[in-house]
């Protein structure tokens, strides 16, 4: 583990947010309120094929498809795809893991989960269209962002499976601790982040290179479209 902690903050422009190539896997994590999803809107809109699991019905991409019924998610021909299911698939199994086969099968697209434990909620642990994705994904160009409020609870698969991770302040102790063992991040660093700060790691070689605190710059507006 390789760290590059500093004392003050960087406040960085939105078109300066690390990339991930299109079939890496990443996570973004914090509590409402954090940034979190306010980052994830900025990364997705720099890929082209993108297919979104949106339960919340609040993700914006200008342009994108929605669709409610997952047996609809191979009509049309636009490249991305906004899934926000219908109220009775809510919490469906058959309905998410058809959305995780749809993109193994679909090839050469980056996934967006705004938050994972809806999976889990419907799923339970062990999803496996969604460890398909996360452990064979690669082979056939299908990354993802994963985002969630409580990695503690979602499968381990998600963080170990990810090279890349953003990080904001986490509340309880147990989410500090998944986030220290799988991308080295110290669990008292939480509370030297400021509103809207998180840290930055990137594993490369099996080391997780650590970086910040930068400070999310929520006036960018859309500077990081492509």
């Amino acid at each position: 583990m390789t760290l590059a902690l500093r004392s003050s903050v960087t406040r960085i422009p939105s078109r300066a947010l690390f990339a991930v190539p299109p079939s890496e896997r990443a996570v973004v994590v914090g509590p409402t309120g954090s940034g979190k999803s306010e980052l994830l809107y900025r990364l997705a809109r720099r890929y082209r094929q993108l297919l979104v699991l949106d339960p919340k019905c609040e993700f914006r991409l200008p342009g994108a498809r929605i669709e409610h019924e997952y047996r609809r998610l191979g009509t049309g021909e636009n490249p991305r795809i906004l899934y926000r299911p219908t109220p009775r698939d809510l919490g469906n199994a058959t309905a998410y893991e058809s959305f995780f086969w749809f993109a193994f099968l679909r090839k050469e697209t980056m996934l967006v989960v705004d938050e994972t434990m809806s999976v889990v909620d419907a799923c339970g642990p062990r999803c496996r269209g969604m460890r398909a994705c996360l452990v064979q994904g690669r082979s056939r160009g299908v990354g993802g962002l994963y985002a969630t409020q409580r990695p503690s609870l979602v499968p381990l698969a998600v963080f170990s499976e990810s090279r890349t991770a953003w990080v904001f302040a986490l509340n309880l102790d147990d989410d500090r601790v998944r986030m220290e063992k799988t991308f080295g991040i110290p669990r008292e660093s939480h509370a030297d982040l400021p509103e809207h700060g998180f840290w930055f790691a990137r594993k490369t070689g099996g080391q997780a290179r650590i970086e910040g605190p930068y400070l999310l710059d929520l006036a960018g507006g859309d500077a990081m479209r492509e």
